[in-house]
């Protein structure tokens, strides 16, 4: 009985997926790859419909209908659910213009973008950024930054001492250096991370290009910031346009 409930639970939540990602249900197709009967899935179909009409917070509103040009089941969304197809193609635009993740990573991006594009949409859009995509270079270094990033934000949040290797312009080998990280920027197509030295009285932070974080460490201390003395990146952008630190001047 228990591997029959999680046989079935498991279905369930891929035929829900299947739905939220715009696929065409069809029950002969999705009965012969889970191997029940027909009628099992249309069960299915409906304890998802009585799920999304209960349960409206967290979760994609929608009726599940049946589409007679498709010939299978499909989700109706709310079209609050959806982004546009015009918000999906001008951040595709501007991650594309941005250089800043290797292939790889961007073409993950854009690929899961695509998919919160209304359905009748997606193909137009993909057509759109086709070229874009082909002819995209990311700069030189081409080390990928999703995880790294991730990590050094949540050493920010949590206001943990963090162990970087950094691997400065025309030095042969990595520098250690421990930090308090205070805040990731993005700036002329390079990701940077803004950080105090431990242990040292600074006015301004020390900027590390992310890329030549060869590895870091995330500490078990933590770090104190003074609520006033806090840093602000929305602060920081308005006063510098590049990423180099200094005493501040007017002009």
């Amino acid at each position: 009985m228990l591997a029959d409930s999680l046989s079935k639970s498991m279905r369930i939540l891929s035929l829900y997926e299947r739905l939220c990602q715009g696929e065409v249900i069809q029950r002969q197709t999705l009965a012969e790859e889970f191997g029940v009967d027909p009628k099992t899935i249309s069960r299915d179909l409906n304890e998802i419909q009585q799920y999304l009409d209960q349960n409206h917070q967290g979760v994609p509103g929608g009726t599940i209908t049946y589409d007679r040009s498709l010939g299978g089941h499909i989700l109706m969304k709310d079209a609050s659910f959806w982004l546009t197809k015009e918000q999906v193609l001008i951040l595709a635009k501007v991650f594309l213009e941005s250089r800043a993740l290797p292939k790889e990573e961007m073409d993950q991006l854009l690929d899961k973008l695509v998919l919160h594009c209304d359905p009748d949409s997606r193909k137009l859009v993909k057509n759109i950024i086709a070229n874009e995509r082909f002819h995209y270079k990311a700069v030189g270094h081409n080390q990928p930054l999703l995880d790294k990033i991730w990590g050094l934000s949540n050493a920010i949040f949590q206001q943990k001492i963090t162990a970087i290797n950094y691997q400065r312009e025309g030095e042969e080998q990595p520098t250690t250096r421990i930090v308090e990280p205070l805040a990731i920027i993005f700036s002329e197509f390079y990701f940077y991370l803004l950080a105090g030295i431990k242990g040292k009285d600074y006015d301004f932070p020390t900027v590390f290009r992310i890329d030549r974080i060869n590895d870091y460490q995330v500490t078990a201390d933590n770090f104190k910031v003074v609520y006033a003395q806090r840093f602000e990146e929305g602060i920081f952008r308005k006063q510098v346009q590049f990423m180099q630190t200094g005493k501040l001047f007017k002009v």
